[in-house]
């Protein structure tokens, strides 16, 4: 029996040493000193990229070294490891011993980002954490992530619409309106700018708050742009209401062109020109005499005039008399208002300036008339008469001598 009993005895001896040898092998391939806390194992992807933040634990009083390995990793797809903070990929990390308030842990970031244009579905793979020879294996743990297909793009189109799309003014304004574009294309766009407006006008294209000059601008998806449409009017357009056509244009879609109407109330306002009949600005007069002349203003502007009033500017003692202080004066028409000038009588010969000045709220004139001053005539008789005087007592004096 003993005999019998010896081959069974070295039999099992052999199986306990084959068993523990297995045993040990396996735990060199498997440990927990290790584990990685990350309580997220699947997420739905409907970005182009995702960040999840874990942390990789030491249980040991040891410093643990370790890296990272990522199997089954779809084709195209970027998975790694990041740094928590600064944007670098980790390939190992140590990990401080554990303390007796507990294991130590670093903080990282797992970034997932699968390639343009990945087909919506869902994607497995592993992620391990090692040993730096690969021969441990610390923690290792599935990941899913569903990838949504992209939700249908719904094209809306585009608008246009301005707050004030009616403006009124003379014709010597600058009439600017606002207009908004907005894109519900379901992707940015360019858009040419255009408008129609009367022969002789000008319009001009400009973002809001920039005074550059544009003709075509870009609006994002799902934005708005707005943009200042500057009229300008002849000077001389007749009153009255003007509609502008403003066109936005989408070469690459003719269904995405619109166009809105803009109006401008041109207001007429009267020009005043102030001249004489002959067009000449001077005129003779004498010392203490009054010079008649004529004082012409003409309406050229697209509106009457009411109630202009007129006024001079002369130098000291002067008098300058209109024949009327104000006058109305129709669209195109000519007024011719006699004026009287007259220096003071000690008015020294020379010439002086007067200006004649004609005014209204919306308008003014005026002309510089030069006056050439004579002497009076009186002074000239004066004199005449004391040289006879003084020529009647020589020749008396001459007479009374020769006597003698």
């Amino acid at each position: 029996m003993a005999r019998r009993a010896r081959p069974l005895l070295i039999g099992l001896l052999v199986l306990l040493s084959l068993l523990g040898g297995a045993g040990a092998a396996f735990a060199q391939r498997a440990s927990s000193d290790v584990r990685i806390v990350l309580p997220i194992r699947a997420i739905e992807l409907d970005v182009a990229k995702a960040d999840l933040a874990l942390q990789v634990v030491n249980t040991t009083p040891e410093r643990r070294t370790v890296s990272f390995e990522f199997t089954n990793v779809p084709q195209g797809w970027d998975v790694a490891v990041w740094n928590n903070i600064f944007d670098f990929r980790l390939k190992q990390i140590a990990i401080e011993p554990a303390t007796t308030a507990g294991p130590t842990g670093q903080d990282v970031r797992l970034r997932i980002q699968p390639p343009g244009g990945v087909r919506p579905g869902t994607y497995i793979f592993h992620m391990a954490v090692k040993s730096p020879d690969g021969a441990v294996t610390y923690d290792a743990f599935p990941l899913t992530i569903t990838v949504k297909a992209p939700p249908e793009v719904q094209d809306l189109g585009v608008t246009v619409a301005a707050q004030f799309p009616v403006l009124s003014g003379p014709p010597t304004s600058q009439f600017e309106f606002e207009i908004a574009i907005r894109n519900q294309t379901g992707a940015a766009q360019s858009f040419d700018l255009s408008a129609e407006v009367p022969q002789t006008w000008q319009v001009q294209f400009k973002p809001s708050f920039e005074e550059k000059i544009i003709n075509t601008t870009s609006v994002l998806k799902d934005a708005t742009q707005r943009v200042v449409v500057r009229v300008t009017p002849n000077q001389r357009a007749s009153a009255g209401t003007y509609q502008i056509p403003v066109t936005v244009n989408n070469p690459a879609n003719e269904a995405h062109r619109q166009v809105i109407n803009l109006t401008v109330n041109v207001t007429g306002q009267g020009q005043l020109t102030t001249t004489t009949p002959t067009g000449q600005l001077n005129m003779e007069s004498t010392a203490g005499k009054g010079t008649s002349g004529t004082f012409r203003l003409i309406n050229f502007g697209t509106a009457d005039l009411t109630g202009i009033a007129l006024a001079a500017d002369a130098p000291t003692d002067w008098k300058v008399q209109y024949q009327i202080d104000r006058v109305d004066l129709p669209q195109n028409q000519q007024v011719d208002i006699p004026v009287t000038i007259t220096p003071p009588e000690n008015a020294i010969p020379g010439d002086y300036i007067v200006t004649l000045r004609a005014s209204h709220p919306d308008t003014t004139g005026s002309i510089d008339m030069r006056v050439t001053v004579a002497q009076s005539t009186i002074w000239g008789w004066l004199g005449i008469v004391l040289v006879i005087v003084v020529l009647g007592s020589i020749g008396a004096l001459f007479l009374r001598l020769g006597r003698r």
